[in-house]
Parts: structure tokens; sequence; C-alpha cells
């Protein structure tokens, strides 16, 4: 049966403190840290730690304090220094910012807007006593065909022989004069061709005045018979076809150019005006010859 072992605390530790350090570290078998090595980590986990608590428990962004100037710590018995005062710069000039405007709207007056109706209605005007002109003078057998309405003719209608027939070759509106609201006295211009047996010949141009009402919906009609009116018209001279001869070069382009609008060209003269060729040329198409004037520019730095 084993005995128990009986250990005297006092003895041993007295013993234990009078073996040499090497001794002891020999007797474990493996070499100890030495005792820099074991501050040094002391030191480093002290460090995380203190970071760590003021991070968790410092409730606040350390960037601030660090950006902190240090504190001035005054000595022994006497007050701490205030902190210097940062200068602060004012000024009187007040500083506005300038809002984004919206860009106006555009706004018609009233002018505008009567000037616009005004337009249309004197189009409107002008469109209605054209197409009256055309079906007043137009003798083809089917009588008015609305352009007039019926009471400013009836009674009055014109009287043609059996054989006639006549036309309107063209009309045009060339005045347009406003008389009351909605009211206008337009002149109009036109041509008659006239049946004479088995030809039509034109007659010259005239010109007439006819009242025209126009509605709110543009709505058109007229309101009393055509008014003779002059044709004013203005007469020139020819012009004169200088016999000044023009280098072949010109010559040819312009009956070139001839060529292009009948089957048949010959120059008849030409003169030089300004840096251009005037050319007189005789133009045959549709069983005639015609004479028209073909204009050619002088090249530049040519005699």
């Amino acid at each position: 049966m084993t005995q128990p072992i009986e250990f005297d605390d006092e003895a041993a530790t007295e013993q234990y403190d009078e073996i040499p350090w090497s001794h002891l570290v020999e007797d474990l078998g493996r070499p100890g840290p030495s005792t820099p090595l074991i501050a040094g980590v002391a030191l480093v986990v002290g460090i995380a730690l203190g970071f760590v608590g003021a991070v968790v428990f410092g409730g606040g962004d350390t960037s601030a304090a660090d950006d902190a100037p240090p504190a001035i710590v005054a000595p022994t018995g006497a007050p701490p220094a205030a902190p210097p005062e940062t200068p602060v710069t004012t000024t009187d000039t007040p500083v506005s910012i300038a809002a984004a405007e919206p860009s106006p709207e555009v706004l018609f007056s009233e002018a505008d807007l009567m000037a616009v109706a005004d337009d249309h209605e004197s189009r409107a005007a002008a469109v209605r006593a054209e197409w009256f002109v055309r079906d007043f003078f137009t003798v083809d057998g089917s009588g008015p065909i609305g352009a007039a309405p019926a009471d400013v003719l009836e009674g009055i209608a014109p009287v043609h022989g059996p054989e006639v027939v006549t036309y309107v070759e063209w009309a045009r509106a060339i005045i347009v004069e406003p008389t009351a609201p909605g009211e206008y006295d337009v002149a109009v211009a036109f041509q008659l061709l006239a049946a004479d047996g088995d030809v039509f010949v034109r007659h010259p141009a005239r010109s007439v005045r006819v009242p025209i009402i126009v509605g709110p919906d543009l709505e058109t009609a007229a309101i009393g018979l055509p008014r003779p009116a002059p044709l004013e018209t203005m007469h020139h001279a020819p012009p004169v076809v200088a016999d000044q001869p023009a280098p072949q070069t010109i010559l040819d382009e312009a009956v070139a150019a001839a060529l292009r609008f009948g089957t048949d060209a010959t120059i008849v003269g030409s003169s030089y005006q300004d840096g251009t060729w005037h050319i007189v040329t005789s133009v045959r198409f549709a069983g005639s010859a015609w004479p028209l004037q073909i204009d050619v520019a002088q090249p530049e730095g040519a005699p």
C-alpha cells in the first residue's frame, strides 16, 4: 500500500527560492521568453484594449479629436490659459443667391391678335372675290355655280346671245380694303377669253371691285355687283439691243441655255452692262419663234 507523501510548503518554498533561474530553465526542458519580449507584448495588448475601449465607450468620432490642437497645460499654481481665439472675418456685403428665373411667356397684344384675324379675313375676302369674278364672267351654259348669291343676280342676270361662250383665263385680287367690320372692297384684275367661231379671242385685261362680307368662321359672300375700276399699267420703252459683239464663249453659253427652252435658237443681238452680257435670242417652239433674253455673267479675269 502506497504511503502518502507529505510536503512541507514552507520548506519547499525556501528550497525553490534557492534554485538559480538558469537551473530552473534547464529543469523545465524548454527556453522561456525573455523579460523584454513579455513587456513588449503586454504593451501592445494594452494599447489595443485602450483604443477599443475609447471607440466603444467614447460614443463619438475620433477624427475630431485627432484634428484638435494639443491642450495647453498651465504651470502649477497658475490658472489654465484660455485657447487662442480664431479671428473671425466679417463683411457687410450681403450675399444673395440668384434664383433661376423662368423664361418670360410669349404674350400677344390685342393689336397682334386683331392683325392676325384681319389677315385671315382679308385672304378669305380675296379668295371669294376671285371666285365671284370667274363665276360672274364665265358663260358656258352652266350659269352661276355658287360664287354669287341668287339675290345679287335676281332680275339683273347677264343676258347672253345663243352662241356666246366666254371663260375667265385668270383672275387675281390686287387690292383688299376694309370698309366696315367684316366687310371688304376687293379689286380684282382678270382676262377674258371669248369664242369667235372656231377660235377663242383674248380680250384686254380688266379690273372690277367686288364688295365681300366675311363671317366669324371665315364664311364669305358677295354683297353687291361688280363695279368697273381702272387697271393702271406702266409703259416703258423696250430695251435697246446694242450692236456690241459678245465673245464666242458667251454666245455659245446663251444658245445652250435657249435650247433648253425651245427647239431652235439664233442670236439676234447682244449688249454688255455691269459685268453681265445680255444676249437676245430667237427661240422656236409651238410653231413660232419667240425673242427671249439670256443673261450670261462675264467670267472673272476675262477682258
